[in-house]
C-alpha cells in the first residue's frame, strides 16, 4: 500500500513542475530543483511509485534544459524513467496505463533532446503501439523518424483527421 506520505510528495512534485513550467529563468530553475526535491524524498518513503519517478524525470529534464542541472542529471532521468516503464508495464487499470504511457512518452522525449535517437525510435514507436491514442506519441515518434511512417488518408468517420502508421 502507497505511503500517504510519499503520495503527498508525489502530488506536491507534481504541482511543483507545473508551476516551473509557467515560470521563466530562475523562478522557473527553483521549482523544478524543490519538484526533485519533493520526488526524491517520496522515493525514500516509497520506492515503487511510478509517478515520483517520472516526476523526478522530469525535473531533472527541466533543469537541464534551463542549464542548471548537475552532472549526470540527464542519465539519472533516462534511468528513472525507465524505472517507471518496468514499474508499470504489467498494469492494465486505467491508472496504470495512463502511468505507463507518461513515462514512455517522457522516456521517449528525453532520448530525442538528448540525441540517443536510433533508441528513441524504439520506444518512440512502443509507445504508438501500445497507446495508439496519444497524440503525444505520435508527436515524438515524427520528430524522430519520420521516414518510417505513412500518412493514412482520413475516413468520413475520423472527421478530416489522418492517421500514422509505420511504413512497411
Amino acid at each position: 500500500m502507497q505511503d500517504a506520505g510519499a503520495a503527498g510528495n508525489q502530488a506536491l512534485s507534481f504541482n511543483l513542475l507545473a508551476r516551473g513550467r509557467a515560470a521563466e529563468g530562475a523562478a522557473a530553475l527553483e521549482f523544478f530543483k524543490r519538484s526533485e526535491r519533493q520526488a526524491r524524498e517520496g522515493l525514500a518513503l516509497d520506492p515503487e511509485m511510478p509517478y515520483l519517478y517520472i516526476n523526478l524525470g522530469a525535473s531533472l529534464m527541466e533543469q537541464h534544459r534551463l542549464g542548471g542541472a548537475a552532472a549526470g542529471a540527464v542519465e539519472e532521468a533516462t534511468q528513472r524513467y525507465t524505472k517507471a516503464v518496468e514499474l508499470t508495464e504489467n498494469r492494465r487499470d486505467p491508472e496504470g496505463l495512463e502511468m505507463s504511457a507518461s513515462a514512455l512518452s517522457n522516456l521517449c522525449d528525453q532520448l530525442i533532446q538528448t540525441g540517443d535517437l536510433a533508441r528513441a525510435v524504439e520506444v518512440c514507436t512502443e509507445t504508438t503501439k501500445r497507446f495508439p491514442q496519444k497524440a503525444e506519441a505520435f508527436y515524438n515518434l515524427v520528430r524522430v523518424a519520420p521516414r518510417h511512417l505513412r500518412v493514412l488518408p482520413s475516413r468520413p468517420a475520423d472527421e478530416g483527421r489522418c492517421s500514422l502508421e509505420p511504413a512497411a
